[in-house]
């Protein structure tokens, strides 16, 4: 085993930067209502871990052009955080590791991780499934899928919500509601 050590990789708003080139970000707090957790739960086939969610939307030329998630939990005994950036076709645009708490050995490589960009919520974004495991860090590959499946399901979930509402048609841009991480 390797030292254990905290190991920051990047800063919140440069990931975001890195991902969305000339956006600007608006933070949006949404507490999910009892019917959005369960069909959150439902189209993700997991538990969702906080009815509070953070998104971060990307706005170039008044375009709403993507959202970003981030996402921390447990490994194995510490955490990891990431950023879940979902382009404006509800796939997964970029996957950045923002901190990794566990031994270095365990940490997924920007090589795994590649290989769930451009996929959008479905049976096969699992382990086994569409996804290959992760040699010696299965409980990595485990929390990384679910924290992907997670923030699909959330942005599924609250797209469809603003569609009903009229909110809606292109994604449009809305009012900044908080800082930037």
């Amino acid at each position: 085993m390797g030292q254990v050590s905290a190991l920051q990789l990047v800063q919140p708003r440069e990931a975001l930067e890195l991902t969305f080139p000339k956006a600007t970000f608006e933070r949006i707090s949404v507490s999910l209502d009892e019917d959005q957790v369960n069909e959150i739960q439902r189209v993700g086939k997991l538990k969702l871990s906080t009815p509070r969610v953070r998104q971060y939307r990307a706005i170039v030329g008044g375009h709403w052009i993507g959202t970003a998630y981030f996402d921390t939990r447990k490994v194995r005994t510490k955490s990891q955080t990431l950023m879940i950036a979902i382009d404006g076709r509800s796939r997964i645009k970029r996957i950045e590791i923002l901190r990794f708490d566990e031994p270095r050995e365990y940490r997924a490589s920007a090589s795994w991780i590649s290989q769930m960009k451009g996929k959008p919520l479905s049976g096969a974004l699992r382990i086994k499934g569409g996804v290959r495991n992760l040699t010696g860090a299965t409980l990595t590959a485990h929390a990384t899928v679910n924290a992907v499946r997670q923030a699909l399901a959330i942005h599924q979930v609250l797209l469809d919500t603003e569609r009903k509402k009229g909110d809606t048609e292109e994604m449009p841009a809305k009012k900044t509601v908080g800082p930037l991480p």
